[in-house]
């Protein structure tokens, strides 16, 4: 899929990665302009972030659309930022090189597990609802935790979770099928794959996985600078950002 087949108004991210921490900048799509897209410009407390700016020379920038009304996810990586005006306002104009015109299925390239630790309740195709410990989830499966010796494997059954993220509620129900069972000492491990998922089951997971990378890399950054002064001109991007 080439930028140009994106549609306006389409969701879209445009991943920042600076000085080892990631950067999500939710939006979508303005408008299509010849070899690229056009997204409105983001600012941080009332100045705008120039990413074309040598102050970001280091920078990598990946974007990311969500097509299928949301069920898949693909990326450009490397992507060209460009800043332009319309209309007495600024946007960025997102290109790619040559090289790099298709995107890549990020849902297969990246099938990274988030671990967990969120209260979820299972329901058989037989009608019993089981109290469970979620413990990991990815894009095609998730692992939990069962205090019952329960039949699971090679069966289906749906497992309901709520949680939130970034200001939001995600209430998702996903059909799985079981794949293993693991008996623990006062449990059972299970893992299944997820065979029907709702659109934003995808979004959720797209920034449990950011979120979880920018505390490991919070947390790095902390143990190695600790009584540390923040070096001129070394400022994070993350919060209090938005695009007007």
């Amino acid at each position: 899929m080439q930028l140009q087949a994106l549609k306006e108004g389409e969701p879209v991210t445009l991943e920042v990665i600076w000085g080892g921490v990631v950067y999500p900048l939710s939006s979508s799509v303005y408008k299509v302009m010849g070899d690229g897209v056009w997204i409105k410009a983001f600012y941080k407390n009332g100045q705008l972030l120039d990413f074309s700016n040598k102050a970001f020379k280091s920078a990598q920038f990946n974007f990311y659309a969500f097509i299928d009304g949301g069920k898949d996810r693909v990326v450009w990586k490397n992507v060209v930022i460009e800043l332009k005006k319309a209309k007495e306002a600024l946007f960025y104009q997102i290109s790619v090189s040559v090289f790099a015109r298709e995107s890549v299925e990020a849902n297969r390239r990246d099938n990274e597990r988030v671990s967990l630790f969120l209260e979820a309740e299972i329901t058989t195709d037989y009608g019993k609802t089981y109290p469970v410990m979620m413990r990991d989830i990815s894009n095609s499966g998730i692992g939990f935790t069962i205090k019952k010796d329960v039949d699971l494997v090679a069966q289906s059954f749906q497992i309901k979770f709520e949680d939130e993220v970034r200001g939001t509620t995600y209430s998702i129900t996903a059909q799985c099928k079981g794949a293993r069972k693991v008996k623990n000492e006062n449990d059972f491990l299970v893992g299944c794959q997820i065979e029907k998922a709702p659109k934003n089951l995808l979004y959720y997971i797209y920034y449990k996985t950011v979120d979880e990378k920018v505390g490991e890399a919070q947390t790095e950054e902390f143990s190695a600078n600790e009584g540390k002064k923040e070096e001129p001109g070394k400022k994070s991007i993350g919060k209090g950002m938005h695009y007007i």
